[in-house]
């Protein structure tokens, strides 16, 4: 006898090729099914078993091969690791009550078995044998054929086909289940993988399906039923009887609970469906729905829904909705959605959304989004938080934490904060705050912080503080170790930038100290002066802007610096003006040390004081150009300054 197959298919699905020579049809069905990893069934007694073939067969499918070694045409049909074959043509019989009864035994030791589930197929009739390994078992048919199955922990399961008749006695010994021998390796790192989670484990499942029910799905698994329809009261009381969880229904009612293996189809429970493997169609539950695999299709819960595999489809739940696996389509939680691994589609909740690992759609959620990655858009009424990378938009009314690599768009109505590089922008109430690089803008109403360094932009109404900026800083404070770009605000300190400090005279101002800070061709400028005149004491206070180009490297350089300043002059008793000078400078600068540079140039002065004011400035510069209006008064003219820059 030789043979090969093709791994991973059907068994009936399978080519084969195979030779018999000079074997019984029983002695070829036999190592046929030790090629297949089967055990055949049937009824010895109307198959010619004992008649003797040689016989070679080359790439023939299994239903083939069997025919033409029973020389019938027959079907074949497969549960779990048995094929069983039936003749075709027999005529069906009139409906009959059967009593079947036998015992079980340890095929070796002839030791009686106990708690052994003994099944008829095709029906919902289950059996179990007691203390002495006897049983009985009633059934209504009217087949010509009855195929029994007995099964439980530890042993292999078998099948017997028997023809009905009054009185029937079946007697079984069951083998051991074998152990293949594992070839010795070289020893591995242990890796400890958590097993995946059950319906069993549900707590709701372990309250209304009995340890009876349990142990007849876990026996029976590998010889599933499927039914048109079912109706239950109870998991234990309806027309699939103790054999639901072996059965696959179209059409499913559970007037207050039901439990069945699955549903292709539709199933609607008053309170409560559980269902052991999977849903295709729709199921509906007045308070909820288990299931212990996946769901294709549209599961509704008045209260909850829990899958313990995958969900293609939409998922909806009063208050929640959980998957152990992954999520292809919609979540719609009254409270919240739960994902343990993958959400392709859009989670929709009215508090708060999880994913374990990566959502790619949409996560939107009243109060709290939480995720490893995200590619797509959070929506959180509070805080959107990413474990991970972040690849698109999170939008959130409190903050925002992105762990990993940001691409995209943070919009918080308080803060944002990105851990690793952002390549986006930060938008926020109150302030941004960024770990690594950022490729984009910080925009907040209070202020920006970046680590490290600020391609594009940080605008604040009050500071901005960053390593290095390749950009521009619009604040009131701006802080940053190196900045290109421009610094635009009242104070701004650039730790590489231009810091000088000036000691000036001019034609006006006596004394004049200016403090500038930003970068050389843009810098603030803010200055105090002083002037004591005809026994009065003159005060400015002034802020600016100004700009610093070098004409002779290190030697040579020339600044424009606009400045406006609060005058004020010890008026006579009781009697305050308005008095604003505003002054555009242009110097040419000469560095004589490396830390002192002398300076010196022309400006033009524009001076604006109310028609109140008791005092003049012609009283201390002549020759002014003036004009006179209804409320103010505006002098101009040009003037001068030299001073020390340090």
């Amino acid at each position: 006898m030789t043979g090969k197959i093709v791994v991973g298919q059907e068994v009936l699905q399978q080519k084969i090729s195979i030779s018999f020579s000079n074997q019984t049809v029983e002695q070829a069905l036999f190592e046929l099914g030790k090629q297949l990893n089967v055990s055949f069934s049937y009824n010895a007694s109307k198959f010619p078993i004992d008649s003797v073939v040689t016989q070679n067969f080359k790439d023939e499918f299994v239903e083939e091969v069997v025919q033409d070694l029973l020389h019938e045409k027959v079907e074949l049909s497969q549960k779990g690791r048995h094929v069983i074959i039936r003749s075709t043509g027999v005529k069906k019989q009139s409906k009959r009550d059967l009593t079947i009864t036998g015992q079980v035994t340890d095929y070796t030791t002839k030791i009686p078995l106990e708690n052994v589930t003994v099944h008829i197929l095709e029906s919902s009739e289950i059996s179990s044998t007691n203390a002495k390994g006897y049983y009985t078992i009633e059934v209504t048919t009217r087949s010509t054929f009855i195929e029994l199955v007995y099964n439980t922990k530890g042993y292999e399961s078998e099948v017997v086909v028997i023809e009905p008749s009054d009185e029937i006695l079946v007697n079984v010994g069951l083998k051991l289940n074998s152990i293949e021998k594992i070839e010795t390796k070289p020893s591995q790192p242990i890796v400890n993988i958590a097993p995946k989670p059950s319906l069993e484990e549900s707590a709701i499942a372990k309250i209304l399906v009995t340890d009876e029910q349990r142990f007849i799905t876990e026996d029976l698994l590998e010889f599933l039923q499927d039914r048109s329809w079912q109706v239950s009261v109870l998991p234990m009381l309806g027309t699939n009887g103790s054999a639901s969880g072996i059965i696959d229904n179209k059409l499913s009612l559970n007037i207050f609970a039901g439990y069945n293996h699955g549903v292709d189809g539709f199933e609607l429970g008053g309170f409560l469906n559980l269902i052991e493997n999977d849903v295709k169609g729709a199921q509906i539950g007045g308070f909820g729905n288990v299931t212990g695999n996946n769901l294709e299709g549209l599961q509704v819960g008045g209260f909850f829904n829990h899958n313990f595999g995958k969900v293609k489809g939409l998922q909806i739940g009063g208050f929640s909705n959980s998957v152990i696996d992954s999520v292809h389509g919609l979540q719609i939680g009254g409270f919240s959605n739960i994902a343990m691994n993958y959400v392709y589609g859009v989670q929709l909740s009215g508090f708060t959304n999880f994913v374990r690992d990566t959502i790619e759609g949409v996560q939107a959620a009243g109060f709290l989004n939480v995720t490893k990655s995200i590619k797509g858009i959070q929506l959180a009424g509070f805080v959107n938080y990413s474990e991970q990378n972040t690849s698109g938009i999170q939008g959130a009314g409190f903050i925002n934490y992105a762990g990993g690599v940001t691409e995209g768009l943070q919009v918080a109505g308080f803060a944002n904060y990105s851990d690793s590089i952002l390549n986006g922008s930060q938008i926020a109430g109150y302030g941004n705050y960024a770990e690594d690089k950022i490729n984009g803008f910080q925009i907040a109403g209070f202020g920006n912080l970046s680590n490290s360094t600020v391609n594009g932009g940080q605008i604040s109404a009050f500071i901005n503080r960053a390593k290095r900026v390749n950009g521009v800083q619009i604040g009131i404070i701006n802080i940053s170790d190196t900045l290109k770009g421009f610094p635009i605000g009242l104070v701004n300190i650039i730790k590489s930038g231009y810091v000088r400090h000036e000691i000036m005279s001019a034609d006006f101002m006596a004394i004049n100290y200016s403090f500038k800070s930003g970068i050389q061709h843009f810098y603030t400028i803010w200055r105090g002066s002083y002037s004591e005149r005809s026994n009065q004491s003159i005060l400015g206070a002034g802020f600016g802007f100004g700009s610093s180009f070098n004409i002779l490297e290190d030697k040579l350089s020339t600044d424009i610096n606009v400045v406006s300043s609060f005058v004020y002059i010890e008026p006579p008793a009781n009697n305050p003006s308005f008095n604003l000078h505003n002054k555009f400078e242009w110097n040419l600068s000469y560095n004589v040390f490396k830390w002192l540079e002398i300076f010196g140039g022309a400006s033009f002065n524009y001076y604006l004081t109310d028609n109140l004011a008791k005092t003049s400035i012609q009283d201390y510069v002549p020759k002014t150009a003036r004009d006179v209006y209804s409320n103010v008064t505006a002098d101009s003219w040009i003037g001068w300054q030299v001073g020390l820059r340090l």
